[in-house]
């Protein structure tokens, strides 16, 4: 049945199922499952829902608005800088507004280090960003000398 909509009505249906709204603006529900905190936990019906998932299309509504948790980088021994890097690469040239809340993941300063060094670099990777919103606990004297850096290059 769903082969036979229009994407962009599949898309609209996704949307309505699977946005949320907020005066602010909508974002997109997304659940974090054990080791692999960036999977989007989705009912995919069938490989066609699989697939229209990740044409441009929709990823321009499902990532225009991201918003980056203390439950992202959870659990800590298992976080990856670079996992989450390769993530938000596929979707950075969608992301209008990037929304930082980290307070409760800061147990070493290695691991502060390391976060805010992928901060830097998804800061630096969304050519389209135009909202940047940072709270918690993030250093953000170290995140503008990362971003000076970055430019740098």
């Amino acid at each position: 049945m769903i082969e036979r909509l229009p994407q962009n009505v599949a898309i609209d249906i996704l949307a309505k199922a699977y946005l949320w709204g907020e005066p602010e603006g909508s974002g997109f529900w997304m659940a974090y499952d054990g080791c692999n905190p960036f999977r989007m936990v989705v009912p995919l019906v069938c490989k066609r829902w699989y697939q229209l998932v990740k044409t441009p299309a929709a990823a321009q509504l499902f990532f225009k608005r991201l918003r980056v948790v203390d439950s992202c980088i959870s659990p800590k021994a298992r976080f990856h800088s670079g996992a989450l890097l390769r993530w938000f690469r596929e979707r950075a040239e969608y992301v209008q507004e990037l929304e930082v809340d980290l307070t409760d993941i800061f147990s070493s300063s290695q691991m502060v280090t390391e976060v805010t060094a992928a901060v830097v670099e998804m800061i630096a990777v969304a050519r389209s960003l135009r909202v940047l919103r940072l709270s918690g606990r993030l250093s953000l004297g170290a995140i503008f000398r990362g971003l000076e850096t970055s430019v740098a290059r």
